[in-house]
């Protein structure tokens, strides 16, 4: 399996940044630039399910209700199991399709890491949990759910950065004011002209939630007039970057 780069590149872009935040998964702390990464593992890993063993309800270890990464056949392959019992119920409750969700991403991402692949800091966490079924599909999950866990610590954050802003900026101010608020914020804006110069726009980029897959950003628009003060500011809706 060769790892591929599946963050968008926008995405990539704005984890060059680094946020104040962090998970920690069996000790080792893990920023928002390597959980991002993690995810595009989770992604890679997915495709890994399409070979999947059925297997009883009853032949499932305990912990992998649903899907259950087993290591490597004699070739280096992943084995992954998945209960037969998913294909016979009917439609999955919230809670039970959360579940299923994330035993599916922690069995792709183990089996990515089992292969070789991710970044040294996943790889020695990987190669520290002993081989038995529980150890194995506890780290899974953990992973898993640090990236529940990052996405939810992004929107937070990338809320409180956006009440600020609106706060903070307000109409009439100059627009080297308005830059210096921002650069002590650690904010980063695009600048941009509009028309023919008349007006120019400062435009933030604020990371949102994610999941293997499905990246999404709000952006802010900070419009000044042609005395060069600003006048109004916009939020977009959420947006998408999936692939």
């Amino acid at each position: 399996m060769t790892s591929i780069q599946l963050v968008p590149s926008a995405i990539v872009a704005a984890a060059q940044k680094r946020l104040p935040l962090y998970v920690t998964v069996e000790g080792v702390r893990l920023s928002y630039r390597q959980v991002l990464k993690l995810s595009g593992l989770a992604l890679e890993g997915a495709g890994v399910l399409r070979t999947a063993v059925k297997k009883t309800a009853a032949e499932m270890p305990p912990g992998a209700r649903d899907v259950y990464y087993d290591g490597t056949d004699a070739h280096g392959k992943p084995i992954i199991w998945i209960s037969s019992s998913l294909a016979a119920a009917p439609k999955l409750s919230n809670v039970a399709s959360a579940e299923f969700q994330r035993e599916e991403t922690a069995a792709g991402l183990l089996a990515v890491l089992g292969v070789g692949g991710g970044a040294p800091a996943l790889q020695s966490l990987y190669g520290k949990v002993r081989f038995d079924a529980n150890s194995r599909q506890k780290l899974g999950i953990e992973l898993a759910t640090a990236i529940e866990k990052m996405s939810e610590k992004v929107v937070k954050y990338s809320t409180q950065e956006r009440r600020w802003m609106f706060a903070s900026l307000t109409a009439g101010m100059p627009r080297s004011r308005v830059a210096q608020l921002l650069q002590s914020r650690g904010i980063s804006a695009t600048a941009t002209k509009v028309g023919r110069g008349v007006r120019s726009t400062m435009l933030v980029s604020l990371p949102g939630a994610f999941e293997p897959g499905c990246y999404f950003s709000r952006n802010v628009t900070i419009a000044f007039d042609a005395a060069g003060r600003l006048y109004k500011m916009d939020l977009s809706q959420p947006i998408p970057d999936c692939l």
